[in-house]
């Protein structure tokens, strides 16, 4: 098994505080013998699980010469000033082209000279051989004997001349050949996917290497999906550094059953709910498996595959996720004509069975895959088929004693993990563990694959991407050797400090305490327990608990450290520590919540002048501690490239099941009102309310300053829930979701309460809200049976939506902090802003374990009204320091590096990718309701960037639904602006329109009328039910015939089908001088720029005063 980082791990080192010796499996493994399976381009039948090959981790065979030997030099060179550059040639495949391709890019930045893949050798100099092209197998014909897609590095004497290898038996091969000798030999590293800052190309005249290099390098893992975190090559095809996925632990069957399939044979899926299902996106449904075209389709699918793909030793037929399993007539009799009756594992792998049996008649020594998940994780009682593998999901601690049972019934077992990411708000780093269970599965499973969902931010997870790839070739490789080389790669000579500082995490994620069903290996548990987790037996914060402030200190000391280190350094080194150093300071804020804030309790009564300043100091701590965060928030979405899961919009569901959030927002509304009161009760409200007007925006209680002064103004404010008390006699405004619940008198609160005598119940109730508003939630709650001791408390979760559109915003679940009955009445208080894009609130309260429970006197209010925002009504001219953020909102779903908009002498200036797009507060629902001179109108000037003439010069902007970036899966119609270019004479405007993801128009218009070259546009468009007409002009507003671009039917019938509709400014290269979205005349805004009389300055005049009077 070869090595592709480090050599062999030494055992018995206790880096680690509290983890068992390092020992482990790694001594099991040495102590063991290993026998070998040999790995051919066919894949011999032979293999069997838990069989080990024996092949050296690396062999260095400085006495194997292959062919006449020349001279007797100990290096040769590859680049050479004095030289002519080496000749590199391609194997006969694709992907070796596009490796030599690669290698010739890298080589020719190191040396600054023009390497280039050539079609046959010069006469003169070195030979590079990447692939297996015919010298290659005359030469080293050993090659097809290496394990999956291992390769060699081997220097070759023969024809007179020095040959260098870079080749293997598989089409990956040669990526991974290339990408080892540029790390090993030329000094070149991959760190993060980053174009400036995330490789290290050395610069160099010469690069030498032993004549006598001979290695081989074998992985240890043949498949090795590393979901979620993608740093790809030139091709982008392969990841950097050998992560390979092929087919293991693939929901294949909604991809072998899809349209095509449900249209011709609906019977080949799963009955139930009343008939045969199916929905594009796999989760949910299943096939019928007794339905004898299931198997014969599936036969076929594999067949394809595998002509398709020649080196794949597997081919996947594995189930959808979730459930929906057939409950047809026929599938019921199957399942009830066994003694006990089939279970969903037995079911399902008897066609698992049928599907290999007819595989291994064409496909002798491949495999077919299925994953053993959910509820497929019981072993059957029979045996699986010769020619069947099954990777195993973990979860929980019982499922790794599942998996060696499963190799009682199954010759291939393989592993599936979660090693997140995005499942955290996180660090996550565990090299010591996840080499312990890789080591695990090699060694005691035999497993072959290893599939890990990790989906993180390179902040975050960066080292976890590198020590998983080097732990996939060698399960023994040396994880100090992997993380010391890795910082001093990424952090130059702030390498100790940031090693001292992943030590620590890595000690933090270590001191993890067992739980619920993670009680024997917590270690190998990566997915233990998930910041989105509301299970029963799930505490939340649990993320936080390891945490102590001694380790706070000690890594912001190490933080700081680093980037005085790195201030020495270059700006590559510098861009690096502080990408994981703004990260640590957005993290910290929500470690140092949970260790100082969430154990004290929300209610608040000062007694004297000096309590009352207390409490308002205690606000303002809290409030500084979110402002920081926000401040680090933003830091880390300058690149959201690297950050892809902080930049997603629905970033905030991962940590949906955290309630630090909500205990902050209580705790400052809390503190603030007790201020508040005190000084009412003290000064009387006026003082009070001089108080709160007179904090200046500099102060972190500024936002909250206005709440105050609203309460003060109307101490309590109508309750917008219907029957929050449960006074009217039934459940009348409230859904009962899940269980039972009714009325009683009994233990009541105050009159009646709801009684929900069952375990996991919930209600729920839907209100209408306004973006930017601020609600205080208040609900009484009383336990009447004991729960279990790790039982989640009674809570209630709030739920932003946009239409039907689920709006992510900082989570919003609050939970009580006890589960037992005898402490009465208890109160559950929380405020929360609306966020931008939503029109309602769905209220859910909640009791997840078992036992009798009471709610009563729930009620939601509205403490702050929020900023003016007049809906069908946008005007901007950009006259500001910077865009109005009263009129706009910056999306925060774009997935590149951009950032804050720039507003300058008038105008707001796009600059591509590289700016925010923004989103309007303004809602424009009915859009498409009026006619005539009540029809909306859309104006906007926009116009080249200075010096540009000839590059392509484009701006988009729409009407669509949501607040995310401009999308075609949202309801609307967007279009872009193509300015005149060496390509094109003249303008255009190209229009996309969208209802429900399906496309309703789709025109483009010419707009070959202006003055050339038109480098200013003046664009007006007008909305009626059917149709959007445009006008445009080089030299002011103009609906005349003259500016007449065209009209168009745009085919949406209902705009509001996935919630309120926006005005979006999108990405472009350009600038914008002014923009407006009303209704001139129904609106109440006077139009005067209609007459195309105008100059561009009178123009911009009568813009403004349009809007005002």
């Amino acid at each position: 098994m070869g090595s592709i980082l480090v050599g062999s791990r030494k055992v018995g080192r206790s880096k680690v505080e509290g983890r068992r010796s390092a020992g482990g499996w790694g001594r099991a493994l040495r102590a063991s013998s290993r026998n070998v399976a040999a790995w051919s381009r066919t894949v011999e039948t032979n293999y069997i699980v838990g069989m080990m090959h024996s092949m050296t981790k690396m062999l260095v065979l400085a006495c194997m010469v292959l062919g006449p030997t020349i001279g007797t030099a100990s290096t040769l060179s590859v680049v050479d000033p004095d030289r002519p550059v080496p000749s590199v040639v391609a194997g006969p495949g694709p992907d070796d082209r596009a490796a030599a391709d690669d290698l010739c890019i890298y080589l020719s930045k190191i040396s600054g000279r023009e390497i280039a893949v050539t079609a046959a050798p010069a006469p003169v100099g070195m030979v590079i051989h990447v692939g297996a092209d015919e010298f290659v197998e005359a030469q080293a014909p050993e090659i097809a004997d290496l394990r999956g897609d291992g390769f060699v590095i081997r220097c070759v004497e023969a024809e007179g001349r020095h040959h260098l290898v870079l080749a293997g038996p598989q089409t990956a091969s040669s990526q991974w050949a290339i990408e080892r000798f540029l790390i090993d030999h030329c000094g070149v590293r991959w760190l993060m996917p980053h174009p400036k800052h995330g490789e290290i190309v050395p610069s160099k005249q010469r690069i030498t290497i032993p004549a006598s290099l001979s290695e081989r390098h074998e992985p240890d893992y043949i498949g090795r999906a590393n979901c979620g975190m993608y740093m790809f090559a030139r091709n982008r095809k392969y990841l950097r550094l050998g992560p390979r996925g092929g087919s293991f632990g693939s929901h294949e069957i909604q991809r072998m059953f899809s349209t095509d399939e449900f249209a011709a044979h609906p019977e080949w899926f799963a009955f139930f709910k009343g008939k045969r299902q199916w929905w594009t996106y796999g989760n949910g449904w299943q096939i019928c498996t007794t339905n004898p075209g299931t198997v014969e389709h599936a036969v076929d699918y594999v067949d394809r595959y595998f002509k398709k793909h020649p080196d794949a030793v597997v081919a996947s037929v594995g189930q959808n996720d979730g459930s929906g399993w057939c409950e047809c007539d026929t599938c019921k009799a199957f399942i009830n004509s066994f003694d006990p009756p089939y279970t969903t594992t037995e079911r399902w792998f008897h066609w698992v069975n049928e599907v290999a049996r007819e595989v291994a008649k064409k496909h002798s020594g491949r495999w077919v895959e299925a994953m053993a998940y959910a509820s497929t994780s019981q072993p059957p009682r029979f045996r699986l088929e010769d020619n069947v593998a099954i990777t195993k999901t973990f979860v929980l601690d019982s499922e790794f004693d599942l998996a060696e049972q499963w190799m009682k019934v199954c010759r291939s077992v393989n592993l599936y993990s979660y090693m997140y990411g995005n499942s955290f708000m996180g660090f996550r780093h565990y090299p010591d563990a996840a080499q312990e269970f890789l080591q695990w599965g090699h060694g005691k499973l035999g497993a072959i694959a290893h599939v890990t969902e990790c989906g993180g931010d390179w902040a975050f997870d960066g080292p976890k991407y590198h020590y998983l790839q080097a732990l996939h070739w060698d399960v023994d490789a040396d994880m100090d050797a992997v993380m010391r080389d890795y910082c001093a790669d990424s952090y130059g000579g702030a390498a100790a400090p940031m090693g001292a500082f992943w030590d620590r995490l890595e000690q933090v994620y270590e001191r993890r305490a067992p739980t619920p069903y993670g009680e024997k290996r917590k270690r190998w548990l990566f997915y233990q327990w998930v910041t989105w987790a509301m299970n029963s037996y799930v505490q939340p914060n649990d993320e936080f608990v390891p945490y102590s402030m001694d380790d706070v200190a000690f890594l912001d000391d190490r933080i700081d450290e680093a980037e005085r280190l790195a201030s020495g350094d270059g700006a590559s080194v510098q861009f690096r520590v502080s990408l994981v150093a703004d990260a640590w300071r957005y993290y910290r804020t929500m470690v140092k919540s949970f260790l100082e804030y969430y154990r004290l309790p929300v209610e608040a009564q000062p007694s004297s002048g000096a309590e009352a300043e207390a409490s308002l100091g205690l606000a303002r701590q809290i409030a500084a501690l979110r402002a920081d965060r926000r401040v680090h928030d933003g830091k880390m979405m300058r690149h959201r490239q690297l950050n892809r899961r902080r930049a997603g919009r629905a970033y905030w569901s991962w940590g949906e099941a955290l309630t630090i959030f909500s205990h902050e927002r209580a705790l400052i509304e809390a503190h603030c009102s007790a201020y508040s009161a005190h000084r009412s009760g003290a000064d009387g409200t006026e003082a009070a309310l001089a108080f709160w007007r007179a904090l200046p925006e500099t102060d972190v209680l500024h936002p909250h300053a206005r709440t105050q002064v609203a309460l003060l103004i109307q101490p309590d404010p109508p309750d917008l829930l219907a029957n929050g008390d449960f006074e009217r006699g039934s459940t009348e405004g409230w859904e009962i979701v899940s269980g039972t619940a009714n009325l009683t008198t009994q233990g009541a609160r105050s009159g009646t309460a709801l009684s929900c005598p069952s375990s996991q119940v919930t209600i729920r109730q839907r209100v209408p809200v306004t973006p930017g508003a601020r609600y205080r939630l208040t609900a009484w709650g009383r336990y009447v049976g004991a729960s279990l001791d790790w039982a989640v408390p009674m809570e209630a979760i709030l739920e932003f939506y946009g239409g039907s559109r689920r709006i992510w915003s900082e989570p919003t679940r609050i939970t009580w902090r006890t589960t037992q009955p005898d402490t009465g009445w208890q109160r559950l208080a929380a405020t929360y802003e609306a966020p931008p894009g939503c029109d309602s609130v769905v209220i859910n309260l909640k009791r997840r374990s078992s036992g009798k429970h009471l709610w009563d006197d729930v009620s939601f209010k509205c403490t702050d009204s929020g900023p003016a925002v007049v809906h069908g009504s946008l005007i901007d001219t950009f006259d500001g320091a910077g865009f109005d953020g009263s009129a706009w909102i910056e999306t925060t779903d774009h997935s590149n590096d951009p950032q804050p908009p720039k507003v300058r002498d008038g105008w707001i200036r796009f600059e591509g990718a590289q700016q925010h797009p923004l989103t309007s507060t303004a809602r424009f629902d009915d859009l498409f309701r009026y006619e005539g001179a009540d029809r909306y109108r859309l104006r906007f000037r926009v116009a080249m960037p200075d010096g540009v003439s000839d590059a392509q010069t484009t701006w988009s902007l729409g009407i669509k639904s949501g607040t995310g970036t401009i999308s075609i899966s949202e309801s609307g119609m967007f279009w872009y602006v193509l300015f005149p270019s060496a390509k094109r004479a003249v303008p255009m405007v190209s229009a996309y329109c969208f209802q429900g993801g399906a496309r309703t128009a789709g025109p483009a218009f010419d707009i070959d009328d202006l003055p050339r070259p038109a480098t200013d546009l003046w664009i007006t468009m007008h909305f009626d039910p059917k149709t959007v007409t445009i006008h445009a002009s080089a030299d002011g507003y103009d609906e005349s015939e003259s500016s007449f671009v065209g009209s168009y039917d745009h085919g949406i019938t209902d705009l509001t089908a996935d919630g309120p509709v926006y005005l979006k400014l999108g990405d472009g290269n350009c600038r914008l001088d002014e923009i407006s979205l009303l209704r001139p005349d129904g609106g109440g805004a006077t139009d005067k720029m209609g007459d195309g009389t105008s100059t561009p300055d009178e123009t911009r005049r009568l813009f403004m005063e349009g809007v005002t009077e």
